[in-house]
C-alpha cells in the first residue's frame, strides 16, 4: 500500500490543479486589479515630476485663489465657473427659471466687464462676487493691497487636471489605461509644445520592478485561490 502522504498529496494537488484551471479560464477579475494599479501608481508618479519652471513657480506663489486678483479684477477662472455652472443649470430649467438664468448670465458678463452696478437676475452668487469686487475696489482707491485669499502654491499638486483623468479598458486579456487630456502624451514622454517650449520627461507611465512585482502577485493571487 503506498504511504498516507501519497494519497494526501493527490488529493490537494487535483483540487488544486483543477482551481488553476478554473480561475485561468476567468483573468477579468486580474485586468480589473491591473487596471486600478496602473492607475493609482501614474497618479502617485506625478508627485515625482520635474522642479516647476521658474516663472510657472513665481506666479503660484504671487497669485491667489480668491475670487478677486490683485489688480481689483474678477478672477478669471471663478468666473469661468459660475458661468458654466449658470449654464448647466439653463439645460435643466426652461420658461421664467430659463430667463432668470440668462440674466443672471448677463448680469456676470457686465461684472467681468466693470459694471459694478446692481444688477437685476437677483442672483446671490453673483451679488456677492460683486460686493468683493466694490470692496476690492475701495481697497485699492485707499492704497492698500487686496487680499486675494491662499497662495495657489499651497497644496499645489503636479499634474493638474491630468492627475484624475486616467480611464481604464479591459478587452481580452489586455487592460489598457489611457489618460484622457490630450496633452498628456508630451508631458510623460517630453517634447516640444504649441508655444515651443521644451518640456522634459515626467514619465509618470513607467512600470518599475515594484509595480511589476505587484502585478504578478495579483494574477498568482487569483490562480492559485481567486482574489478575495
Amino acid at each position: 500500500m503506498p504511504p498516507l502522504g501519497f494519497y494526501t498529496f493527490a488529493a490537494k494537488g487535483t483540487k488544486l490543479f483543477d482551481d488553476i484551471l478554473a480561475h485561468a479560464r476567468e483573468v477579468k477579475p486580474i485586468l480589473v486589479q491591473w487596471t486600478a494599479v496602473l492607475k493609482s501608481t501614474a497618479r502617485e508618479q506625478f508627485d515625482d515630476a520635474p522642479p516647476l519652471a521658474a516663472s510657472t513657480r513665481y506666479g503660484l506663489e504671487h497669485r491667489g485663489k480668491g475670487a478677486i486678483t490683485q489688480q481689483g479684477n474678477i478672477r478669471a477662472s471663478v468666473a469661468a465657473d459660475i458661468d458654466s455652472r449658470l449654464a448647466n443649470k439653463a439645460k435643466k430649467t426652461t420658461g421664467a427659471d430659463a430667463f432668470r438664468v440668462d440674466e443672471a448670465r448677463a448680469d456676470l458678463r457686465r461684472l467681468i466687464a466693470g459694471d459694478l452696478s446692481k444688477g437685476g437676475s437677483g442672483n446671490k452668487t453673483i451679488a456677492r462676487l460683486r460686493r468683493r469686487a466694490v470692496a476690492a475696489k475701495k481697497v485699492k482707491a485707499a492704497g492698500n493691497k487686496i487680499a486675494i485669499g491662499k497662495k495657489k502654491i499651497e497644496n499645489h499638486k503636479r499634474g493638474g487636471k491630468m492627475r484624475n483623468a486616467f480611464r481604464g479598458k479591459i478587452k481580452g486579456l489586455k487592460a489598457t489605461v489611457q489618460n484622457m487630456v490630450a496633452f498628456s502624451g508630451v508631458h510623460d514622454t517630453g517634447g516640444t509644445v504649441g508655444n515651443h517650449a521644451t518640456l522634459p520627461p515626467w514619465n509618470f507611465t513607467r512600470l518599475g520592478q515594484q509595480v511589476s512585482d505587484k502585478l504578478a502577485r495579483i494574477a498568482v493571487d487569483w490562480l492559485l485561490g481567486g482574489i478575495k
